[in-house]
């Protein structure tokens, strides 16, 4: 009987040890899966619930417009601020993640904080009711202050996101690379160019991972002339919000272009 009751501890150990397994086969950690691998797009929610918008770009291509500007404005979304704590809460400083090479696989972010991003969310969905899109804010390439700078994690956010079973669409911010070169304080300078060329680099990288069924693109300062398409890929109705926010640039660039340094020229 002893030896019977031993077999049947043993069985019922290895059964759980199966159970265990086959759980962490079918739900992987997505820090531990996505490094290298290209991001597919799986979630396609029928409306706005379910969907989470999140605008990526270089810095000055209109970021502060669309979290301080358009999704600020009466509408139907929510701003995600504790998934953004969480997608941010890995890169502190020290990191130095403004001299990684561009091709760079390093993340900050672990298996705790795929779980973290997923509650984080849910709990904002929670606070909605009926079919409203959620708007996780974002941090600009590079994000930080000089020196300690580092770029976002887009692939990351993507798989992880999906992976809680939302439907992540990504905004691409874009605008004339003069506009954007130009530091406000100090015009254009060769060690301005160099950090966004590096943040650039690492951008494209990252998108390249992506499924291109993630991105839309939208172009600063004519973001309204693609409101209309912009609200059918968010499954809200964006035209009022960006009509409201956005706004001619009346930016003279002449005496900053004037003053460049010759190496800025180059």
């Amino acid at each position: 009987m002893r030896h019977k009751c031993l077999q049947l501890l043993l069985l019922a150990a290895a059964s759980r040890a199966d159970l265990r397994r086959e759980k962490k086969e079918e739900f992987p950690c997505t820090s531990s899966y996505y490094r290298g691998r290209t991001i597919e797009k799986q979630n396609f929610a029928a409306g706005a619930r379910g969907r989470v918008a999140y605008v990526a770009g270089l810095e000055h291509t209109g970021h502060h417009l669309w979290h301080e500007g358009v999704f600020r404005q009466p509408g139907p979304w929510r701003n995600a601020y504790d998934a953004y704590a969480v997608e941010n809460g890995s890169h502190p400083p020290r990191r130095r993640r403004d001299f990684m090479p561009a091709t760079t696989t390093t993340t900050g972010h672990d298996c705790a904080d795929d779980a973290k991003l997923e509650r984080a969310l849910r709990d904002d969905l929670a606070r909605t009711q009926g079919d409203v899109l959620l708007h996780l804010p974002s941090c600009s390439y590079p994000c930080g202050t000089p020196p300690s700078t580092w770029d976002p994690d887009l692939p990351w956010l993507a798989a992880a996101t999906e992976a809680a079973g939302f439907d992540f669409r990504v905004i691409l911010a874009t605008r004339r690379p003069r506009d954007i070169v130009q530091d406000p304080y100090n015009g254009f300078t060769a060690e301005r160019i160099a950090t966004l060329t590096r943040s650039c680099q690492r951008l494209e990288a990252q998108l390249r991972r992506l499924d291109p069924r993630f991105l839309f693109c939208a172009p600063y300062p004519e973001a309204y002339a693609n409101a209309t398409k912009l609200s059918k890929f968010l499954g809200v109705d964006m035209r009022p919000a960006v009509a409201a926010s956005f706004r001619p640039s009346k930016r003279d660039d002449a005496g900053a272009l004037a003053n460049a340094s010759p190496a800025a020229r180059a």
